[in-house]
């Protein structure tokens, strides 16, 4: 099973967020953990999951009016590993690509993903 690895966030991520990603192949899956400003200890988690066709600039439905959303080109966009692009199209469908709207978890435990114990964070 591939690992979690921190793509995205702060080096405090528990304090001030993360993205998170795992690659498996063809696909990626990415988290988003963003703190509830107004409810300490609660957090607000967003999943989706990609194929690399889904993200490819020919066989993507979406991948050019993803890349524009985020000031890249074509050439950007193929240089971007499968997380980075997983993490563009999760920011720019949000919830409306994962599985509903985004869960509000308490604690940071229950925030992260399952079998996070070895996750590659920043430092």
């Amino acid at each position: 099973m591939a690992r979690w690895e921190q793509i995205g966030g702060d080096v405090n991520p528990k304090e001030y967020g993360a993205v998170l990603a795992r690659v498996e192949g063809n696909s990626v899956e990415i988290v988003e953990i963003d703190p509830d400003e107004e409810r300490e200890g609660w957090y607000y988690v967003i999943t989706g999951d990609f194929d690399e066709d889904d993200l490819d600039w020919d066989k993507g439905k979406y991948a050019p009016s993803i890349a524009k959303t985020h000031g890249a080109s074509r050439e950007d966009w193929e240089e971007w590993s499968l997380a980075e692009r997983g993490e563009a199209a999760l920011r720019y469908h949000g919830s409306n690509w994962s599985q509903g709207s985004p869960e509000h978890v308490k604690g940071w435990a229950n925030a992260l993903p399952t079998a996070s114990n070895s996750i590659k964070w920043w430092r």
